[in-house]
């Protein structure tokens, strides 16, 4: 994700020129939306290192412990 978002910001003004074109949106709205998407595509990128686990309380000597862990594609 992190290459995609580097080739995105690499020819960031010619995807919004396409996409100008493609919805007949003003290029400065193109471009705002070609840097957000790599900002999306940056964050999620990262997502991963962003999960952590969590500790839930029980009574007696046990621990139960949650990790929020990514399944898989879903479409």
């Amino acid at each position: 994700m992190n290459r995609i978002a580097d080739r995105l910001e690499k020819n960031a003004e010619e995807v919004a020129a396409i996409e100008a074109t493609d919805n007949g949106k003003p290029f400065g709205m193109a471009m705002y939306d070609v840097n957000l998407s790599v900002n999306v595509l940056r964050y999620y990128a990262g997502y991963t290192e962003k999960m952590h686990g969590q500790t839930i309380p029980m009574t007696g000597p046990f621990m139960s412990y949650t990790k929020k862990m990514p399944v898989g594609v879903c479409g």
